[in-house]
């Protein structure tokens, strides 16, 4: 490689690495290793080292673990990247998210962003109690990262933390986290967000409603109908204008019994629109044509 003139150093280097590549896909991993390593611990273009430190790393395999953890704690963000970008790549293993999580709470911003993506693409399970505990609490850029790598993971662990994190005093920690459950699949997400419908607090009801809305939990409407009888107008208003989008799981009858009970101009609109849409869906295609 030193011997190639300066202008085609970068050429040449690639070309090694593409080298290399095939090496390693022809199962002669020794000798792609072996490109590998010069390259990296050459100083040369940083694209190339980049190249070298995730082709070294993934080739190894599980031996490359070492050299991940090296590069973990580099100072050169490029050569960092590299191996947090070889580390999405590596098979889903135990180690390898403990590698991760080990180095978190000493990296600086950007880095640490970078490896809670990451730990979210691999979605290990194992890395949740570190993202919860960095979604509680600490840089705010952080805290957000880790509510959305929680949510890619979508384990029912994280249903008490993100309801715990709807109640946060900034609204975007807030946000997010309602984002992040109304993703979660499970049992455990529907449940929790129908405790939050059942519960005696309007802003969690209202809360408990959108999500019910974009989980589509059609299986809801006995709980809607109840709310839709309770004691708070902005509660009942949303939960019967929801009634209406729930084909078959409230009858007509029920429907005309909301709009004659309606209390507020906003309720009998919405059960107005709500006998609207089921007299639409009864009538099927033909509605309309003379």
């Amino acid at each position: 490689v030193g011997k190639a003139p300066a202008g085609n150093q970068v050429a040449f280097c690639e070309g090694l690495l593409r080298c290399a590549e095939r090496l390693a896909v022809d199962g002669r991993q020794k000798e792609a290793i072996a490109i590998y390593d010069q390259l990296r611990e050459m100083k040369g273009p940083h694209q190339v080292r980049g190249g070298a430190v995730r082709g070294a790393i993934l080739t190894r395999g599980k031996d490359g673990l070492a050299l991940l953890r090296e590069y973990l704690r580099s100072d050169d963000y490029i050569l960092f990247s590299a191996a947090v970008q070889a580390a999405q790549e590596l098979p889903g293993d135990k180690a390898v998210t403990d590698a991760l999580t080990a180095e978190l709470n000493k990296l600086p911003g950007d880095s640490r962003i970078l490896v809670i993506k990451t730990l979210g693409v691999r979605g290990d399970a194992g890395a949740l109690p570190t993202l919860f505990g960095l979604a509680k609490s600490g840089d705010k850029s952080a805290r957000l990262e880790a509510i959305a790598a929680t949510a890619m993971i979508g384990d029912a662990s994280a249903v008490p933390v993100l309801v715990e994190l709807m109640g946060d005093g900034d609204r975007a920690i807030s946000n997010a986290a309602q984002e992040a459950l109304a993703s979660l699949p499970g049992k455990e997400a529907d449940a929790a967000v129908m405790a939050m419908l059942q519960g005696s607090q309007t802003d969690k009801q209202l809360k408990g409603l959108e999500l019910i809305e974009r989980r589509r939990m059609t299986g809801a409407a006995p709980a809607l109908l109840k709310a839709a009888k309770g004691n708070d107008e902005s509660v009942r208003t949303a939960s019967i204008r929801m009634l209406g989008d729930m084909p078959g799981a409230v009858k007509f009858p029920v429907l005309v019994e909301l709009l004659l009970g309606a209390k507020s101009a906003g309720e009998i609109r919405a059960a107005e629109r709500a006998l609207s849409a089921a007299c639409t869906r009864e009538a099927g295609p033909s509605a309309g044509k003379v």
